[in-house]
Formats: structure tokens, sequence, C-alpha cells
């Protein structure tokens, strides 16, 4: 999700001349990071009298990609921002990114958006988006137009121009901050960012289920919701399940294109029983370096009993409501869907 955060809202801004920012909004993660001067291609944080570094020059990192085995390092700088019409104070820490070379996203950035707990940044300073902001909920909207991209995000409530029906919350889709799961729950020692750490928008499946075409099979217990991740990923059984239904190479989950149209829908079975659809236009998608298509369900790449991860294209379905002042996730239809008109 991309620079035009909300609708009529500027890009992130920090103080100074044209310092502006499109970042990639990602639930997956906690901190803001940007890059510094220098750092590559990107828009970069220019020096300004209001961006300090923070006590000690302490280091900054996020790991990410499927096996978290790329990651982003810096410093730990201070600077009042804003954002979607909100302002953090002059003492919100964010990590300036000294290698550009281990971000290699389009966006300028990352906002991170996960429980203030977790990440580097916070624990160190306390500090992070969600708080510095004070969000106590916010709405996303993912456009499902992989070329226009981008999408709207709305702090402190929902958009009811974007989603049609009522939200699903409770035992359909209830979000649960890992530290609230009992201590013995093995969930409790997996770390970042192989599985859940306590940062992350996790929510029990209830043994979910997936369906595709006339068949079902059983995935993981307990999933996280990552804006930031370009997949779905799921128990390596269960994604290679997938990806046999509808032809798929078993090696990596790519798939003829012409094929690939007559992909089913796959339904995702949650706690009581609550169905949530995946179209085939979101769930395999062009895949513009080989010329082939690709299944956006993928297998997770860590340990099979870590929660499963539903990234941007599962997002894309739905208008997702991250209510983090009730610890709770909402799902709707979304009104607009890929150009029609859902009721």
């Amino acid at each position: 999700m991309t620079e035009t955060i909300q609708k009529n809202a500027r890009p992130p801004q920090l103080p100074g001349s044209n310092q502006q920012f499109s970042v990639l909004v990602d639930t997956g993660s906690v901190d803001l990071f940007l890059p510094a001067a220098g750092a590559g291609p990107h828009n970069t944080v220019q020096p300004d009298p209001s961006i300090l570094p923070y006590a000690g020059s302490p280091a900054c990192s996020e790991a990410y990609g499927p096996a978290g085995d790329q990651g982003i390092t810096g410093t730990i700088y201070t600077a009042p921002y804003s954002l979607a019409g909100s302002n953090a104070p002059p003492s919100s820490a964010f990590c300036l990114v000294s290698d550009e070379g281990s971000y290699g996203a389009p966006e300028d950035g990352v906002m991170g958006f996960g429980f203030c707990l977790g990440s580097s940044v916070a624990a160190q300073t306390g500090n992070c988006p969600l708080q510095a902001l004070g969000w106590s909920s916010f709405g996303i909207y993912l456009s499902s137009d992989d070329q226009n991209g981008g999408g709207f995000i709305t702090p402190n409530g929902v958009d009811d121009g974007l989603y049609t029906g009522d939200f699903s919350f409770g035992e359909d889709f209830g979000v649960e901050q890992i530290t609230e799961i009992p201590v013995d729950d093995p969930l409790e020692s997996i770390a970042a960012p192989g599985g859940a750490a306590p940062k992350h928008w996790i929510f029990s499946t209830g043994y979910g289920l997936y369906l595709i075409d006339g068949s079902e099979g059983f995935m993981n217990s307990y999933a996280f919701i990552d804006t930031g991740n370009p997949s779905i990923n799921i128990e390596p059984i269960s994604a290679r399940d997938i990806w046999n239904k509808v032809g798929a190479s078993a090696a990596d989950g790519s798939i003829d294109c012409g094929q690939a149209g007559q992909a089913p829908d796959i339904e995702f079975e949650f706690a009581s029983g609550a169905r949530y659809t995946l179209p085939s236009s979101i769930w395999v998608v062009e895949n513009p370096d080989s010329g082939l298509c690709r299944c956006t369900v993928q297998p997770q790449q860590t340990d099979p009993s870590d929660p499963a991860v539903f990234g941007a294209p599962f997002v894309k379905a739905y208008y997702t409501w991250f209510d983090n002042g009730n610890n709770r996730l909402g799902l709707a239809f979304l009104l607009l869907f890929l150009g029609d008109v859902r009721t």
C-alpha cells in the first residue's frame, strides 16, 4: 500500500523543505523506516534542525522476507512527522536507514503499524507510529489493481464509503495479542521474524480450513495479517495441495496464465465456521519477470507450526479494520471490488 494513504491526505512528512515520502504501510512491522541521504535512489531524509539522533545513537533493524533472511539496518533518530492528518510529536522515533542495499522495495520507506512491542526502535524508545500518531484504530483498503497499486488508510475509524454490510468480529475473526496467549502455549516461544512476535496482529483460525474446487484441507491454527507481505504463506503441505488443484508447478507455484484464468476461488474458514473468499483474480497473478502467472498462496519457509501469514492478497479482498483500542480485527465486504459494486 503506497503513498496516497488516505483520500485527500498527503504522504508522510518530516519537517524541512519538501520532505515527503512514499511508504509501504506494513501491519507486519512496527516502526517508521526512512532512507538516509546518500542511501540509494529513494527520496531521502535531508538534514534539518528538528531531526535529532536518539540518545546514544543506538542501532535499529527489521528483518523481513519469507525466511527472515533480509533486513533493514540504520540508526534511531527522532523528529515530528505527520500522516493522514495526524501529527506525531518531536520525540517520535524512527529508523534512519543507512544501507539502501538491504531495502529493495520501490517505496521510499516503511511505516509499520504493528503493536508497539518486539521491535528494535520501540524496545529502546517505547515509541512507535501507532502510539506517536495517537491512533486507537485504523481502516485499510488495498487496491486490487496492481498497476495502480496503493490504497487508503483511515485513522481512528473506518471509511464507510469503502465497504458494505457489517464487520465480522468476535469469534468469527478475533484478534489476540500474543502476550495474552497462555504461557504454556507453544506460540509464546516464537521469535520474529520466523514466526509471530508480540507486534503482530495475530488471530486464531480455530484449526482453520481451506476449501477449493470441492475439496478441503487443514491449515495453521493461528495466523496474522501483514499488509506488507505480497503473499499468503500457509503450512507447506496445504500450499502445495492448492497448487496441485490448479495444475501449478510443484517447484514454485507458477502456472501458465491461460490456465490460471480457469482457477477456482479459495475459501478460508476461521473459528466459528465463517468463510472468507479469495477470488482467483487475486490469488493467481501475472509475474512480469517470467511471463507466467504465479500463485500468491505460498508455503511458509519457517516452522510449519508457526502462524500463517495472510498478506496483501487477502487484504485486497476485504476492507479491514485494525482496532487496537479494542484489541480486535474486523473484516467487511468491499463496496468497490475489481471495478464492480459488490452487494
